[in-house]
């Protein structure tokens, strides 16, 4: 044995040689450099905010090893580079080996406002000179950093639409005050995380929420991120949060997207009236649920929690509801589609249950869903969870579609196992932003569902006939 491994280490220390890449003596100040782009191209950040780093991969396919004289920053006022690891504005006589690479980051935060900014990063190989340049345009926008809204004694605070607002932290409501966000306001969340790296920015309410969006002009909550790779990209930001002493809050016509969770709320509701209503809103691709909510109360049951109506949720990676600990709840011709393109999901995409795991304790449920539509991927999209007593569970669906193979309480329940039941228009779009789940001509959702006095416009605000359809948009041909 002894011998064997004698007689190997010859070859390995040859393998091991012929790996190992030395690095030549001699290095040039001539030859050209290939770049994996010729912009680096920051699609848009806000003022005083660091944006993500972007890069430029450098490679020397010369068939020579060049010796670059200089890489630097043009301008080098805002940008921020690293070059191979180093750091700074200016690199001086960088070694880059024929068949090399080398990646360049560049980053930068600016103080200027509604402005187009440009620079180049530049590469000097003796007497020539070879340019990748950088463009950004920089918003203007109020930065909310950790702000505890009404501490100068005031009980409202309004929004400007008219200027972009970037929340980095939180927007905290206190009880006892309103926020009113009117419609057209854009709202952008930083993804920053706390020291166990959970994400932070968002709304958490603790008063009231007003968000008074209309059609065409909606409100838009989102991540603070550009570009492509970002648009619809989840667990970008924490979400809306509502707390126990929260009340009397609305949604109206926004949309929520590329969260953690979109609408969170938890423990009772102190108000009269649903503590949230959410109507004619647009809540897709978070990173965990769509909506969550905690009841965990004993008084929970005598107004809504949440209220949902002629609104569309879908494309949420644990799922677009999620209901732990009862709690009353009213779901109203809204749709619920959730095909997991983008992402696998192995769950339901609503769940439903009264009790404490931990304490052994139940609570009361009644949650309505009324002329919805509960479809995707999965065999099953629903899943109902009860603790074993009497008159503490009432879970009900009438004149709605759901897919499920359990036996569901409530009304002209129509289900089937075909993945495209519904027939929505185009439910299988690559991109979130792009599904469109308004009905076809021929969708069993057509029709079957039941007037309901003040439900005489869809999503869209077109008109409902006198015999609706189920889920958040009335068919027309």
């Amino acid at each position: 044995m002894v011998k064997r491994i004698l007689y190997l280490l010859p070859l390995l220390a040859l393998l091991w040689m012929a790996g190992c890449r030395q690095r030549p003596e001699f290095f040039v100040e001539k030859g050209s450099l290939d770049f994996s782009t010729d912009t680096i191209f920051f699609d848009s950040i806000f003022t005083k905010l660091p944006s993500p780093t972007e890069r430029v991969t450098v490679v020397n396919n010369s068939g020579e090893n060049i010796l670059v004289s200089e890489v630097r920053l043009e301008s080098g006022a805002e940008f921020d580079m690293v070059v191979d690891g180093i750091r700074g504005d200016t690199l001086k006589s960088y070694e880059l080996p024929d068949g090399d690479s080398a990646v360049v980051f560049v980053s930068f935060t600016s103080n200027q406002r509604d402005v187009f900014v440009r620079d180049r990063v530049l590469f000097t190989i003796g007497d020539k000179v070879q340019r990748v340049d950088i463009e950004a345009f920089v918003f203007d926008a109020i930065v909310y950093r950790d702000s505890l809204l009404g501490l100068d004694g005031s009980t409202s605070t309004y929004l400007d639409p008219d200027k972009l607002h970037l929340v980095d932290g939180y927007i905290y409501v206190p009880d006892g005050h309103t926020l009113y966000i009117p419609a057209g306001t854009q709202m952008f969340f930083t993804p920053r995380k706390d020291e166990n790296f959970n994400l932070v920015s968002g709304i958490y309410v603790f008063g009231r929420l007003l968000v008074e969006g209309t059609q065409g002009n909606e409100v838009v909550f989102q991540g603070s991120r550009f570009g492509r790779r970002y648009e619809e990209t989840p667990a970008q930001w924490r979400g809306i949060s509502f707390g126990n002493l929260a009340r009397a809050s609305k949604i109206e016509h926004a949309v929520i997207k590329n969260g953690l969770v979109g609408v969170y709320q938890e423990y009772g509701n102190p108000g009269f009236g649903p503590k949230v209503l959410i109507e004619r809103t647009e809540i897709r691709n978070m990173g965990a649920y769509g909506i969550l909510s905690f009841g965990y109360t004993e008084d929970n049951y005598v107004h809504p929690l949440l209220r949902v109506q002629n609104s569309l949720i879908h494309n949420c990676k644990e799922g677009n509801l999620a209901i732990f600990g009862g709690g009353r709840y009213d779901f109203i011709h809204t749709t619920f589609a959730n095909y997991g393109i983008s992402f696998i999901r192995n769950s339901p995409q609503v769940i439903l249950n009264n009790y404490n795991d931990e304490t052994n304790q139940y609570f009361y449920c009644r949650a309505s869903f009324a002329n919805c539509i509960v479809w995707g991927s999965e065999d099953e999209e629903v899943v109902v969870d009860s603790f074993p007593a009497n008159d503490v569970w009432d879970v009900s669906f009438k004149n709605s579609l759901v897919k499920s193979t359990e036996p569901l309480k409530g009304t002209n329940i129509v289900s089937s196992t075909s993945l495209e039941f519904p027939k929505f228009v185009d439910p299988g779009a690559s991109d979130p932003a792009e599904r469109d789940y308004r009905l076809k001509f021929n969708s069993p959702a057509v029709n079957i569902g039941q007037r309901i006095p003040g439900y005489t416009l869809d999503k869209d605000e077109h008109s409902r006939d006198q015999q609706p359809d189920a889920g958040c948009y009335e068919q027309h041909d």
